[in-house]
């Protein structure tokens, strides 16, 4: 398994010598997942072996309830998108997947599935002995750009490639072996990218300095303060379940419909106006981290919280709901 550290020289990883590994995820009915299994046992399991997908003994990490998940050993990280593009060109399978959506689903469409990476190897860098039995730490470096190493985001795409931020050469794709680049010469909007997000539709949005970016493949589009953009200096992007884009800035919270920008800021109800949390909870409720504190939106009121109703400080940087549903948010002062 591999950890990624955000650093002020750049990602690093703490790793130990595993297999590439893939997952196959279902979502089925909690009260219905033991019928699930068998039905996974017959349908499934025959057709993926026929395929040369044998599941792995491995167990990866609690799911979801509502998650049915298996992993399986891969021998190249480009068997990941391969096996992923094999099995949605084949008939059968989209037949197996049509049945279980009518078994195990309320429509009659294919049962909603998931195949992507699980872990990835980190390929070469500086390696560096942690302590004994730790494993070992290995420096992610691109030749001629040490001085633009800050890191201040790591995401995973749904191929499972990885994606870094830097300070000043645009953003970083890791396929496991070599990396790449999206830069202003493309149509990022700045080379300093202060995060990342991948939308459902698979493209990739970075936050920079001078704007939002959203890209496909190698072409970008950039939204600005003149396209209704609260402020070009971007913190933290997120897609809330309806579809709809939010943008944190430091002046203010912006959405995106796919058409439209629309600005919020502490004169609509906003907590305040530098805005670096974003999240949404299992109820569709949205919040938001702020300077100013903590702000709920229903999609029609604002209630902001703040120190004086029990958060531990004003300024928040991450919001987390558990599998309880709480919510954890933490502060220049602590976590509440």
């Amino acid at each position: 398994m591999a950890l990624w550290i955000l650093t002020a020289m750049g990602p690093a990883h703490l790793r130990a010598e595993e297999p590439i590994l893939a997952r196959l995820s279902f979502w089925v009915d909690p009260q219905r997942m033991g019928e699930f299994e068998n039905a996974y046992e017959v349908k499934v399991v025959p057709f993926l072996e026929e395929h040369g997908l044998v599941e792995s003994t491995r167990r990866g990490r609690a799911t979801i309830d509502s998650v049915f998940s298996r992993l399986f050993e891969l021998k190249e990280l480009t068997d990941i998108p391969r096996e992923k593009a094999a099995l949605e060109s084949d008939p059968e399978w989209q037949g197996i997947l049509q049945e279980l959506g009518a078994n195990f689903s309320d429509s009659e469409e294919a049962i909603r599935t998931y195949w992507g990476a699980y872990r990835v190897p980190v390929g070469p860098g500086k390696a560096v002995v942690a302590r004994p039995p730790s494993g070992i730490w290995r420096n992610l470096e691109i030749e001629g750009e040490k001085h633009q190493d800050i890191t201040r985001a790591i995401v995973q795409d749904q191929e499972g490639y990885l994606w870094f931020s830097t300070n000043g050469i645009g953003a970083i794709r890791y396929d496991g072996l070599e990396t790449s680049s999206i830069t202003p010469e493309e149509g990022l909007a700045d080379p300093i990218v202060t995060s990342i997000y991948q939308a459902r539709d698979g493209a990739m949005w970075f936050g920079t300095l001078e704007g939002v970016s959203r890209c496909v493949g190698r072409e970008c589009v950039t939204f600005t303060a003149e396209d209704g953009l609260g402020d070009n200096r971007v913190s933290v992007i997120f897609q809330q379940q309806n579809g709809d884009l939010w943008v944190g800035t430091e002046g203010g919270l912006s959405r995106y419909n796919g058409r439209d920008w629309t600005a919020f800021t502490s004169e609509d109800g906003l907590a305040g106006n530098d805005v670096w949390a974003i999240s949404e909870d299992r109820e569709g409720v949205l919040w938001f981290g702020t300077y100013g504190g903590v702000s709920r939106y229903d999609g029609r009121e604002w209630t902001t919280f703040t120190t004086e109703d029990g958060l531990a400080h004003n300024k928040v940087r991450s919001i987390s709901e558990d599998r309880e549903g709480v919510l954890w948010f933490g502060t220049y002062g602590g976590v509440s």
